[in-house]
């Protein structure tokens, strides 16, 4: 059987975002809608942020550069004229506080930038609920 969804989700890591200007980078989060909507038209198109590098870790020596990117992708990305240019939906997985916070990151990162199992528990509790007020709000 074909695989055919309705709903596409993407949280892009901190690979494919350090070391790629910001506008390289939304560029090719629209080209990625492009492709996705040539394939499966119908399909919907959810995306997050990537999370925050661990604040307690090892510095990662692209922590600065990818601070600086992602700071400015937050300051518009909330805004549907910014993201809906590649996702019909914003899922604020990428934002949650406690990923940023220097007090409760330790826990939540395996590394500096991998999420720990404890993380990426953290990161489903959020995705589900983004899930639950999406089927919601669709019926």
């Amino acid at each position: 059987a074909a695989f055919n969804p309705d709903l596409i989700t993407y949280k892009i890591g901190a690979n494919d975002f350090t070391g790629t200007p910001d506008a390289t980078y939304r560029t090719n989060l629209i080209n990625l809608r492009a492709a996705y909507a040539s394939a499966r038209p119908a399909a919907k198109v959810a995306w997050s942020p990537p999370i925050a590098y661990n604040p307690t870790g090892t510095p990662h020596g692209s922590k600065a550069y990818f601070d600086t990117q992602r700071a400015s992708l937050l300051a518009q990305c909330r805004d549907p004229a910014v993201w809906g240019q590649w996702a019909d939906y914003y899922m604020p997985i990428g934002e949650h506080p406690d990923f940023g916070d220097a007090s409760k990151a330790a826990p939540l990162f395996g590394d500096s930038v991998h999420p720990s199992a404890e993380g990426q528990a953290l990161l489903a509790t959020v995705f589900t609920a983004f899930m639950d007020t999406l089927l919601n709000a669709s019926r």
